[in-house]
């Protein structure tokens, strides 16, 4: 079981904003923590399932799935100002992807590519199993460039047919430096009180 296996990075009691579903108060206050890429919420002894795993796209690994009170409790939890959970990796897909990340394209299961480290794999309908493959190797390449000094682009720029550029492109740093400002923004707002969502 997942709970077994891994540790969490934080812990943080939530306490009910408010009560989301009837009876849902009456389950008390849960423990959320961050383990890998998802959340798990810890009722305590007095509820069962004890451990609930709430994936980044909003359901609940048990038989309640989106509809389990573990969902709203991690919401709770992030509006709260609790850590989020980081990222998959580029290359990993947790669920088959509704779209090609090369050309757009509807995606189909294909279990034959299913790896524990990359999650489910899929194919193209346009071109078959090639695009997973190109997407899997986009970290690779983002590495390649880091080496040789090459700017890591999120969005690479546009640059017209006669040179004139037409978007300048977001670097991974500039990702980077704008989480770093938001999250400095953040403080500050905490610290004087002003909470957006009031």
């Amino acid at each position: 079981m997942l709970d077994r296996q891994l540790r969490p990075q934080r812990e943080v009691v939530v306490t009910p904003i408010q009560p989301l579903l009837p009876g849902l108060s009456d389950w008390g206050p849960a423990q959320v923590t961050i383990v890998e890429h998802a959340y798990r919420v810890d009722w305590g002894q007095g509820v069962r399932p004890r451990f609930h795993h709430v994936t980044k796209r909003k359901t609940c690994q048990c038989a309640l799935g989106p509809a389990c009170p573990s969902v709203l409790r991690v919401r709770e939890y992030l509006e709260a100002g609790g850590e989020r959970a980081p990222e998959y990796p580029d290359d990993y897909w947790p669920a088959i992807p509704d779209a090609c990340p090369i050309c757009g394209s509807a995606c189909d299961a294909y279990p034959p590519l299913d790896f524990a480290a990359h999650g489910l794999g899929w194919t193209c309908r346009s071109s078959g199993t090639l695009h997973y493959w190109e997407a899997r190797l986009r970290p690779i390449l983002r590495a390649r460039q880091a080496l040789n000094g090459e700017p890591r682009w999120v969005i690479p720029p546009v640059v017209s047919a006669n040179g004139e550029v037409l978007y300048p492109g977001v670097t991974v740093d500039d990702v980077r430096t704008a989480r770093e400002q938001a999250q400095a923004t953040r403080c500050r707002w905490r610290a004087e009180g002003y909470n957006p969502l009031s």
